[in-house]
């Protein structure tokens, strides 16, 4: 094998690997938001609801 197109492929992978990393803290994050504004929607109806 080429070492230059090991290099190569290294690379790409790790390249790959990133992206799935980032596409997995973007779900994560936006799953936060969803749950943290949930939380605090219910926190508000129930304030209203108490007074």
């Amino acid at each position: 094998m080429n070492r230059k197109l090991i290099q190569i492929i290294v690379t790409i992978l790790a390249l790959l690997f990133i992206g799935m990393l980032f596409k997995g803290l973007f779900k994560l994050v936006i799953i936060g938001l969803i749950i943290y504004l949930g939380f605090t929607a219910f926190q508000l109806l129930g304030k209203q609801r108490a007074g």
